[in-house]
């Protein structure tokens, strides 16, 4: 054999071992990008997911704290509401006529007075020689006082307090007002804004 022929062998040989390592070395390129590519979809989905969680967690507390709020705005405009319906109320009771005025406390005398009990009226209360000729007066025997706060310690806002014996009753119109509240603040404010329900529904 010869130098030619086995140079030219050995080039033959060479040529062939590089072309299957080069082949080696594409196929080995085309699966790690094959792979890359493959776990990149893998990561990208579970990013994109992540991402939707976390938008829709995001978007669930916005919601929440919104609602929350609009909840909060709606007790503290239904409180208010409820306490100008009062505020006026007393306004009307304190410029009552006055026969109104003495209906009104012939009633509340006839229902909660005692015999011997005194009957302290708030400064500036206008019918209070009215309320001392009613019948209920003199039937239960009642003493009106001058002064209150000397009397029994006590400084009221209109109407009048019942001071005796065995318990003391305060019919002033602060009082009466606060028994009429704890009673019908709940419906005096479905009467106003509509019941929860129905706020809900629409």
């Amino acid at each position: 054999m010869s130098v030619e022929s086995i140079v030219e062998r050995i080039r033959s040989d060479g040529k062939t071992e590089a072309e299957a390592i080069l082949a080696a070395g594409k196929r080995k390129a085309e699966e790690t990008e094959n792979g890359a590519k493959a776990e990149a979809e893998r990561l990208r989905r579970e990013t994109e997911s992540d991402v939707e969680k976390r938008a829709a967690a995001v978007a669930a507390h916005f919601a929440a704290t919104a609602r929350l709020d609009v909840k909060k705005i709606m007790l503290a405009a239904r409180k208010k509401a409820v306490e100008n319906v009062y505020a006026e109320a007393k306004k009307r009771l304190i410029h009552l006529g006055e026969e109104e005025t003495l209906t009104l406390f012939n009633r509340l005398l006839c229902l909660y007075a005692e015999e011997g009990d005194a009957v302290i009226f708030a400064d500036g209360f206008r019918y209070a020689e009215g309320v001392k000729l009613l019948p209920v007066f003199a039937e239960k025997k009642l003493k009106a006082v001058s002064d209150g706060a000397a009397f029994a310690g006590v400084k009221i806002d209109g109407g009048l307090y019942l001071a005796g014996k065995t318990a003391d009753k305060d019919l002033s119109f602060d009082a009466l007002l606060k028994a009429d509240r704890e009673e019908n603040e709940s419906r005096i404010a479905a009467e106003l804004f509509g019941s929860p329900a129905k706020e809900k529904s629409e």
